[in-house]
């Protein structure tokens, strides 16, 4: 059955990818990354790989990223499980003896929000570093278990030094945790003014219905701080999202341009826009940020002229700007960028794994 079902696909014109097993693995861009001493490079390619693996190929890439570096299995395991909703794989990952108590715990929050059920870890041992105890934490809430003294949420989010990196606020916003309200609402009022961000976005994601003085208040900060809260609502598809993003987008600053390009990235307006800072605006940043949009409206929407706009950044002077085109034909799987891609003649491993990253993306597509 699979062999005529291969040999449809070539008939009507599918798209033909190597497929990064047996005598193949040499000629492979993403092969080389995964070997590559570049730990960069390394989850780089783990994560485009995982993102177009076929079975086969999964099979057999799932051991050897086993045994790469802690960080990045769990780095990756959140995006690998939002395509492969499997408890076998959150269990091969846990039995990793090095992973520490606040790995465990961040695994088994990784699982929950993938509705991956697992055993209830107990929390026998308090973490040294302050995020792992957070992530513990928060764990414990999840699970419903009480725990109250130094180790419980409230009093550390409250009484300690919290980190300013996304992934604990991100797991904190997706715990869905209602109990959380007042927690974060008591550790709002009383954090230092650079956690207050961080703290309210979690708190609007978890009680939308009692933060509209809260809203307000964040909306009316400096034009770095909206840039800030931009980046915890740009990933979040929700009326919340788009409310707080919708009035963001009203200043004529650069972070009212953000949060319209956080609008047109969640399918939200017109690429007009993001077409023009690509074309007229000087600061990089901005540009790749249009870049993500772009590739991301893609995905629900058809644009010739995004689609040029695209392709035609492919070809631009600057590096970080061609990478994030190729990035965005991948991400909108742009059969028109095939033939492109194919000419691009890179000059570095890194260029090299995100094109054939893009054409297996663009290739999946056409099957």
């Amino acid at each position: 059955m699979i062999f005529f079902l291969l040999l449809f696909s070539c008939i009507f014109g599918a798209r033909k990818t190597q497929t990064l097993i047996g005598k193949n693995i040499g000629s492979s861009s993403l092969a080389a990354g995964i070997e590559s001493e570049n730990s960069v490079l390394k989850s780089r390619s783990y994560s485009l790989l995982f993102q177009t693996a076929s079975t086969e190929e999964f099979q057999f890439w799932w051991p050897k990223f086993l045994l790469a570096d802690p960080e990045i299995q769990i780095d990756l395991l959140a995006d690998i499980l939002t395509t492969r909703p499997e408890k076998v794989l959150v269990l091969s990952v846990l039995a990793n003896p090095s992973f520490s108590q606040g790995d465990r715990c961040k695994i088994h929050l990784i699982a929950a929000r993938q509705n991956i059920p697992l055993p209830a870890l107990v929390v026998d041992e308090i973490p040294t570093r302050m995020k792992d105890r957070l992530f513990c934490a928060l764990l414990e809430e999840v699970q419903g278990n009480e725990v109250s003294g130094p180790s419980s949420l409230a009093e550390l989010l409250q009484n300690e030094t919290l980190p300013l990196d996304l992934d604990f606020y991100e797991a904190l916003q997706a715990s869905k945790v209602s109990t959380l309200s007042g927690v974060l609402a008591q550790a709002y009022h009383l954090s230092e003014e650079h956690y207050r961000i961080p703290l309210g976005s979690s708190w609007i994601i978890l009680d939308p219905d009692e933060t509209s003085d809260l809203r307000e208040e964040l909306l009316s900060g400096t034009e770095m701080e909206r840039m800030e809260l931009i980046d915890f609502f740009w990933s979040i598809e929700s009326p919340t999202s788009e409310s707080v993003l919708r009035k963001l987008s009203a200043y004529g600053d650069d972070a009212g341009s953000f949060a319209k390009l956080a609008l047109l990235s969640q399918g939200q307006g017109s690429p007009r826009f993001a077409l023009k800072i690509l074309e007229n605006h000087t600061a990089k940043e901005m540009k790749l940020a249009s870049l993500k949009a772009l590739g991301n409206f893609l995905r629900k929407e058809q644009s010739q002229s995004v689609e040029a706009a695209i392709i035609e950044t492919f070809e631009v002077e600057e590096v970080e700007l061609r990478i994030a085109a190729i990035q965005a034909a991948g991400i909108a799987r742009m059969a028109e960028a095939w033939r492109p891609l194919k000419r691009l003649k890179p000059y570095t491993l890194a260029a090299k794994i995100e094109i054939e990253a893009s054409l297996r993306a663009i290739s999946l597509s056409q099957r």
